[in-house]
């Protein structure tokens, strides 16, 4: 029987393997690439019916975002990259933030539109 650690790496690592397959496949440069690009591939990705993805058809009405989940074969690609990059876009976010509110010349501003604008 395994113990909690090893069952810990265990779930860790097949959690890992899962996120990391198929990646760099759609977009080599998924590291460094920005938001748009991201979604835009991410829309390309939308999940169809079998029927409509046959013939060729891209209406809303073909689109089945519950087959991402449901079926095996979908589930057995991983994650798109958007999904895959979401922390490191959060992340550059928080950091472009708070790197423009703790500049000096942006915080003068910041208080002088807080405290001059009537409410």
């Amino acid at each position: 029987m395994k113990t909690f650690q090893q069952f810990n790496e265990d779930l860790k690592k097949k959690v890992t393997d899962y996120i990391n397959r198929g990646k760099y496949q759609q977009m080599p440069d998924e590291d460094t690439a920005s938001f748009g690009k991201l979604f835009k591939n991410d829309l390309q990705q939308m999940t169809r019916s079998d029927d409509a993805f046959k013939k060729g058809k891209k209406g809303f009405t073909t689109l089945r975002p519950l087959k991402a989940f449901t079926d095996p074969k979908m589930r057995a690609t991983g994650p798109t990259p958007l999904f895959r990059q979401t922390p490191r876009l959060i992340k550059q976010g928080v950091n472009s933030v708070k790197k423009a509110v703790t500049n000096p010349k942006n915080l003068r501003r910041i208080v002088k539109f807080a405290f001059t604008k009537k409410l």
